[in-house]
């Protein structure tokens, strides 16, 4: 299985988009943990939940930093 593990902040929803749509049939399952403000989340959730099969959302509930986010996403990935 190729997993790929997206930590994303305050994106532009466009560009997003776009990057999910490039690199989604070269992976079996796709993360994206959130980093992004509280305000914000909504809409990048609405992005990836709309784009692609076998995406997972997931918020960090603000930034929490690249390091965290990564391991949030590693042991989801990993189980």
């Amino acid at each position: 299985m190729i997993a790929l593990l997206m930590v994303t902040y305050n994106p532009d929803l466009y560009e997003l988009k776009k990057t999910l749509l490039s690199i989604f049939d070269q992976v079996d399952y796709l993360l994206v943990v959130d980093n992004s403000e509280l305000d914000f989340e909504g809409d990048v959730q609405g992005v990836v939940s709309s784009c692609c099969r076998n995406t997972v959302y997931i918020s960090s509930g603000g930034n929490v930093g690249i390091a965290k986010a990564q391991n949030i996403g590693l042991k989801i990935i990993s189980h």
